[in-house]
């Protein structure tokens, strides 16, 4: 079923807590209205009700419900075989629509609805889209998407009393027309993940970030237990740091500068000889806006078995490529501990 979402003078992203509740019970969204004045109310109300079967607003008042024939303090009315809900943008308001006027809506409206979350790395909707072609035409399916910097959630919506063997068939399909760029499933995170392989595989990891400042040994101390899986976590942002605490060669900085494949190796190489860490990372790079090429980042990864060295050049402020690095070296530690072939290649 259809929804739309008519706001009164409110910011187009301040409607997103709403707009993510009605996708999550699997409600397309067909339309979002903003409306300036009350002149204009009735008729964008009108035209939302020609395009959806509930219709959401956002901030009424009392003078909006009145003219719908609502009372000041009503959340959900059915008018002309029209659902309508009342919301506000606050926390309170939405916990309080997603338990009510939505739970109501829905279960009048339609079969309820499970979902199923791929996670993806390094692909833009219009990446995945294509891919997902023949499975967006199954009947009461529904594929939505939610974009991030670097990641995209591939979110599978379907009727919960679909039989089981044609769910599996249908998880399994989409599992394999994205392929690798499915880092994970379910409700997780990149950090979330790591951790929960590094506790499989039975693995320590160490960090010694320049650029990324502290992102990804942070990104896993968050997560309860992070002391049987995070040995050490370094910031050696300068030169100085990178010699004293990691022992790098004052020659290679000299001869190659900080930002050099030569000192991510260096690193690497001495934080896992001195951590005990069966994995470390290191992360160089130039975030800007000092530094020449801005974007320009290494990461190394190191085992016993050698060190891996990758050159990314990353593009955006200087926040969004410490998010890149970071998200970018939570990927490679990923697919080291996931795929099988990796990890005996790091590790055996």
């Amino acid at each position: 079923m259809k929804a739309a979402v008519l706001s009164i003078n409110c910011e187009a992203a301040s409607i997103a807590g709403v707009t993510s509740l009605l996708e999550d019970v699997g409600l397309t969204v067909a339309l979002t209205l903003n409306v300036a004045d009350a002149g204009s109310f009735l008729q964008c109300y009108d035209f939302a009700t020609m395009a959806a079967g509930l219709v959401v607003i956002v901030g009424a008042g009392a003078g909006e419900k009145a003219l719908l024939n609502a009372a000041p303090d009503d959340n959900f009315i059915k008018r002309d075989n029209i659902f309508t809900a009342f919301t506000d943008t606050d926390a309170a308001s939405l916990e309080a629509f997603a338990d009510g006027a939505l739970k109501k809506a829905s279960a009048r409206m339609r079969t309820k609805y499970s979902r199923y979350v791929f996670k993806t790395f390094n692909a833009a909707v219009a990446d995945i889209a294509p891919l997902l072609k023949d499975i967006r035409h199954i009947k009461k399916v529904v594929v939505s998407y939610k974009p991030a910097p670097l990641e995209c959630d591939v979110i599978l919506r379907y009727p919960a009393s679909i039989d089981k063997a044609e769910l599996e068939a249908l998880l399994s399909d989409v599992h394999k027309a994205l392929g690798k760029l499915v880092y994970a499933v379910g409700d997780t995170d990149m950090a979330h993940t790591v951790c929960a392989l590094l506790k499989t595989r039975g693995k320590k990891i160490a960090f010694a970030e320049s650029f990324t400042g502290g992102g990804l040994v942070s990104s896993l101390i968050e997560f309860p237990g992070a002391s049987e899986i995070v040995a050490e976590g370094i910031v050696a942002y300068g030169n100085e740091s990178k010699t004293k605490r990691l022992k790098v060669d004052e020659k290679l900085l000299t001869r190659y500068s900080a930002v050099s494949k030569e000192v991510a190796f260096e690193m690497s190489y001495n934080l896992l000889a001195e951590s005990g860490a069966d994995l470390s990372v290191a992360t160089t790079g130039y975030a800007g806006p000092e530094g020449s090429p801005v974007g320009e980042c290494y990461i190394a990864l190191g085992s016993l078995n050698g060190i891996h060295l990758y050159k990314y050049n990353f593009e955006g402020s200087r926040g969004e490529i410490i998010t890149q690095g970071v998200k970018t070296a939570l990927h490679l530690i990923i697919c080291v501990l996931k795929d099988e072939k990796e990890f005996a290649s790091f590790f055996s």
